[in-house]
């Protein structure tokens, strides 16, 4: 998962910002060979999806200083769970 997760960062071209959100999106549809535990065919989407975007937060962010810088702004977002939070932004180096 880690490969699949770095592969989709190096991916997104230099300057884009992104969130966990848009990697967990791709990996549904990209890596769904991978049977990801959150894939919302499994009909576990809700109880596992958190899951998921710590793992792909935690990668992202050993990325950091490398291929990723973290986007100071202060941002909200609306996110598939059922909570609102302050997003964690991305910007490709």
């Amino acid at each position: 998962m880690r490969q699949a997760i770095r592969d989709v960062v190096v991916s997104i071209p230099k300057g884009y910002v992104f969130d966990s959100q848009y990697i967990v999106a791709i990996l549904l549809v990209q890596y769904a060979e991978l049977e990801l535990e959150d894939n919302p065919q499994n009909g576990k989407h809700s109880e596992l999806s958190e899951k998921l975007h710590k793992q792909v937060c935690s990668v992202v962010k050993s990325m950091e200083n490398e291929l990723v810088d973290l986007e100071p702004e202060e941002n909200w977002s609306k996110p598939v769970l059922d909570h609102t939070s302050q997003p964690i932004y991305w910007r490709k180096r």
